[in-house]
């Protein structure tokens, strides 16, 4: 006596495929979230003279091969390009904006903003990552 057992391989590749696609959808929304946060908290962290690096600060996502990817930044055709890097990397005294945007915001704005933005929030960032895939997948 014998049973034959037979597996169409050809659905579950199917099924992996679109489960590869919804993982590849849901990590690029993830990433577009952690982008977008980040870039909000850099907001708040950066100095103020003319307000125009705050409003330059950017967050864009993308993709290298199978690796999504988040950047902040300043785009180099901005108009607070020239002063973005100086602010980000070397030390100075805040002005009155700074200072007042200091107390507002409860944050301490100045030197790295954009890096200080990613470390003081590591664990909301992979609260966001956890999340959003998560609720792929509970569909």
């Amino acid at each position: 006596m014998a049973v034959k057992i037979e597996w169409d391989l050809g659905t579950v590749r199917a099924r992996i495929g679109a489960g590869d696609a919804r993982m590849r959808s849901a990590a690029d929304r993830a990433m577009s979230d952690v982008a977008s946060f980040v870039a909000s908290e850099a907001k708040d962290r950066t100095p103020v003279l003319t307000g125009a690096l705050t409003m330059d600060v950017t967050g864009e996502t993308g993709r290298e091969g199978d690796t999504a990817i988040a950047a902040v930044k300043v785009p180099s055709n901005s108009p607070a390009a020239s002063y973005a890097v100086k602010m980000h990397e070397e030390e100075y005294n805040p002005g009155p904006g700074s200072v007042d945007k200091q107390r507002r915001t409860g944050q301490r704005v100045g030197k790295k903003y954009i890096t200080r933005a990613i470390d003081d929030n590591r664990e909301k960032i992979r609260r966001i990552l956890t999340e959003t895939l998560r609720k792929a997948f509970e569909k």
